[in-house]
């Protein structure tokens, strides 16, 4: 049974990736030098360039694989779209933790959590925030969704094809 919930979970993290990655391509950051950049560059810096082909690439890419990680974590427990909203929630703000405020500025030199207690650096802490809950919610909205149509499809199956 745990198969499926991961696939669910990859094609949600997908799906999800899309969204939040959107929303950091759309929403720009000011820099410590008074600049503005998209979020999805700030991720490209981190590894070294500037093109947000690459913040794009690895974006889609974690994307699934956390998609994966929570059909297998908490895939059993969602039973819907209202119940993985809420799980979505959750999710998104773990998602923050670790990489908006450990790995994010681990990358790029700084101290973990420094966008969260430096004031300089608070806009791009609530940036990566916004992308982390936009990420959980639509990842946990759509794999709610996904898992009612595989039951519904199961169901379907069963009634079709009795044992």
């Amino acid at each position: 049974m745990r198969q499926p919930l991961v696939q669910a979970g990859i094609a949600a993290g997908i799906i999800a990736a899309i969204v939040s990655g959107t929303m950091m391509q759309i929403m720009l950051t000011p820099t410590l030098d008074g600049g503005r950049l998209s979020l999805m560059t700030i991720v490209a810096i981190a590894t070294g360039t500037n093109l947000s082909i690459v913040g794009w690439t690895l974006d889609v890419l974690f994307g699934a694989l956390l998609g994966g990680l929570f059909g297998r974590a908490i895939g059993p427990h969602v039973e819907g779209a209202d119940c993985g909203l809420c799980w979505g929630a959750l999710y998104g703000t773990a998602v923050w933790l670790v990489a908006g405020l450990t790995l994010l500025p681990l990358s790029l030199g700084l101290a973990p959590l420094a966008p969260a207690t430096l004031p300089g650096l608070w806009p791009l802490a609530m940036s990566t925030f916004i992308a982390s809950m936009f990420y959980g919610l639509t990842l946990g909205v759509t794999f709610g969704w996904m898992r009612q149509e595989l039951r519904t499809l199961a169901r379907g199956h069963a009634r079709a094809h009795p044992a």
